[in-house]
């Protein structure tokens, strides 16, 4: 994705899904577009963002199509099926939103910490299981994790993750720590392994 020098101090935000009522485009009872102003162009000092400043609320029948058409090099939206372009688009963003309905597992997460991209999630399923909250004050978490599925928690999200984005001490942490994730099967199969030990082992206590 190409950025000209009047964005480059944004942050690019993207999803990538299908557009059916599980996923976070096709679920949110409006869609969020971006402000005129985007809050990580004002002055340091005004940088402290709210759900307010980073969003409108338009028609829930507005299109991606009507969203590109509106918001003209601020808002692309492409429909088709190319895993390469899109492990291309969550690679080069930012941030990562998927505020889903439901979740039993979810890759693209994780391909967001691997990348450094900061996912944005809805506390459910494997989203829950694998995004841990970032906390600027310790420096611990890996991502923005909200808990309700409608519009206003979507926008307290990414609010929260502009807040974190104007901080670089605090970004650069939270990218680091996202990177460090293992959920390679290497390390779950060790998870598996104790599992299966411990109830070994009770059995054998119980018998005993």
């Amino acid at each position: 994705m190409e950025r000209t020098a009047q964005l480059d101090s944004y942050p690019a935000a993207t999803d990538v899904a299908s557009l059916i009522p599980r996923t976070a485009t096709g679920a949110c009872e409006s869609v969020l577009v971006p402000s005129p102003k985007p809050p990580c162009a004002l002055p340091p000092q005004q940088r402290t963002v709210r759900s307010e400043s980073i969003a409108q609320v338009v028609s829930p029948e507005a299109s991606p199509d009507d969203l590109q058409r509106a918001f003209k090099g601020r808002v692309v939206f492409r429909s088709g099926y190319d895993e390469s372009l899109a492990h291309l688009i969550e690679a080069g963003s930012d941030m990562f939103l998927m505020p889903s309905r439901y979740e039993p597992c979810g890759l693209n997460q994780m391909y967001s910490l691997r990348y450094g991209t900061i996912p944005i999630v809805r506390k459910t399923g494997g989203l829950a299981d694998s995004v841990r909250h970032f906390d600027p004050s310790t420096g611990q978490g890996t991502g923005c994790v909200f808990n309700d599925y409608d519009a206003p928690a979507v926008r307290w999200g990414v609010g929260t993750a502009l807040d974190w984005f104007a901080d670089q001490k605090a970004w650069r942490q939270l990218m680091l720590n996202a990177m460090a994730e293992d959920f390679s099967w290497r390390s779950q199969t060790l998870e598996y392994e104790q599992v299966y030990r411990d109830a070994a082992a009770s059995a054998d206590s119980s018998r005993a």
